[in-house]
């Protein structure tokens, strides 16, 4: 992959770091990281000619921040992270101490202020340094500590191969978490050395089995069709006495809930609810506002809901439109006479197809749906 990334730069005369750094850019996006992406990088810190063969460290920290706004190709985006590149170079010996405390970032002592991710390009040979009288043989320091979140470590070998590591912060990720990222990072560069104008929007990141788990595993959450009387009528035989409404006066179990409900559903039979009627349920949120709403279902009815404060105008306007075959209000349930009404449930057939509630919409439109 390395050759063609390498290819990718040359020919929009770019550099290898700068494409790794818009590929970068491109998968914090794609893992959330939002539309304006900071990335820190090391620079080698050495613009003076005099420095070239002075051994010491001269490195220095600068920040590349790349916005992603409007779905951008990703050749544009590679040519914006060129522009700003270029313009960082010309003032890399600035302190980044002194960035720092000229920007002025909100300080935390968790985190690095002005990124939280880092990638280091490593390009050059180390078989081939030399030092006269010396066998000098290169060992690299694995370290121990991570300085930020995430560090992206990509070494180019000189032929054309790369390889890389991640170092994490243990704190906020886990390696099986990291070596995710890592797949998708390679993928990101798969895609765009195969189509540089491929928009960053469309870029994949999504390997086939986890495509396949996402899409089709985790969703697989077909049940069984229950309908909420039945499903009722289940709780009511498995836990009778458990909680099944609880309210600010007064609260049912499954056992009282049942019984409440079907002595008013024989109550709306003997008035005329059949399938497909209209019962209008003008009542506050309490108790009986679930043991009416169950009774209507039972009763092979369809509910109304209308909120008691809602303007008059507004309630008769549904009222007018909905014709309902009754009205149900706090008074018209005080008044009835439906406690002595069977509490065994009523013989109705309710078909599937057999609507179960009209409700109606905001104000600024006034339709309904059911």
């Amino acid at each position: 992959m390395g050759t063609g990334l390498q290819k990718l730069a040359d020919e929009r005369g770019a550099t290898l770091s700068m494409v790794l750094h818009a590929a970068l850019a491109v998968l914090l996006r794609k893992l959330g990281g939002g539309d304006d992406v900071t990335i820190g990088s090391s620079i080698a810190g050495r613009t003076d000619e005099a420095l070239a063969d002075l051994i010491g460290f001269f490195v220095n920290t600068q920040v590349l921040r790349v916005d992603l706004s409007g779905d951008p190709s990703f050749a544009g985006l590679l040519a914006q992270v060129r522009n700003k590149a270029l313009a960082a170079y010309e003032h890399q010996d600035v302190q980044f101490d002194a960035l720092v405390e000229a920007i002025n970032p909100e300080r935390s002592a968790a985190y690095q202020p002005l990124f939280q991710v880092m990638l280091g390009l490593q390009n050059y040979e180390r078989p081939d340094f030399r030092l006269p009288g010396l066998e000098v043989e290169a060992e690299r320091n694995a370290l121990s500590t991570a300085k930020v979140d995430l560090f992206f470590n990509v070494v180019a070998d000189g032929s054309g191969a790369l390889r890389g590591d991640i170092s994490y912060a243990t704190q906020l990720f886990d390696r099986e978490t990291v070596e995710a990222v890592a797949a998708r990072f390679a993928r990101v560069l798969e895609q765009v050395v195969a189509d540089p104008d491929v928009c960053v929007g469309d870029v994949d990141v999504l390997g086939a089995d986890e495509r396949r788990r996402l899409l089709v595993e985790v969703n697989d959450t077909a049940e069984p069709t229950l309908e909420l009387v039945e499903a009722v009528r289940g709780r009511v035989r498995a836990a009778p006495e458990a909680l099944a409404v609880i309210g600010e006066e007064e609260s049912l179990t499954y056992r009282e809930l049942e019984a409440r409900s079907n002595r008013l559903a024989h109550w709306l039979v003997g008035r005329g609810v059949r399938a497909e009627s209209r019962v209008a349920v003008c009542l506050p949120r309490t108790v009986n506002l679930v043991v009416t709403l169950l009774a209507v279902l039972k009763a092979g009815g369809a509910y109304v809901p209308i909120d008691p404060d809602h303007p008059r105008s507004r309630i008769d306007y549904i009222l007018e439109h909905a014709d309902p075959v009754l009205v149900l209000d706090a008074d018209t349930l005080a008044g009835a006479d439906w406690a002595g009404c069977p509490d065994t449930a009523p013989e109705v057939v309710v078909r599937p197809e057999n609507t179960q509630y009209v409700i109606y919409t905001s104000g600024s439109t006034g339709g309904r749906r059911g």
